[in-house]
């Protein structure tokens, strides 16, 4: 018989399933003391390692969901403000030197 990655994954995988399956039956069970041996007590830590890294990845998720609606209105208010107003263009037409300032008066009356 030859052991190869697939295989490992694939008998790890069917005993967490296993083990998940003898946890809820246990939890159903009332007043029971059951004496766990190594093997439970190994699954059960990989089932919590497990857990805990499915939560992360939850958590990152989320995170990053956070992070890019942020983005987007960061991005959207910087545009509101990058277009131009009323305001903004009578700037523009008025004078840049004080020579032209007399021409300017002129076109205004």
């Amino acid at each position: 018989m030859s052991v190869d990655a697939r295989r490992v994954r694939e008998r790890a995988v069917l005993l967490m399933e296993q083990r998940r399956k003898a946890n809820s039956s246990s939890l159903k069970k009332s007043g029971v003391d059951e004496v766990y041996g190594e093997k439970e007590i190994l699954l059960d830590e990989i089932l919590d390692l497990a857990n805990d890294e499915e939560e992360k990845k939850k958590d990152d998720k989320s995170k990053a969901i956070k992070e890019e609606v942020l983005c987007k209105d960061i991005r959207k208010r910087a545009l509101d403000n990058l277009t131009p107003s009323k305001s903004d263009e009578n700037l523009k037409k008025m004078p840049k030197k004080s020579a032209s300032v007399m021409s300017f008066l002129k076109e205004k009356v």
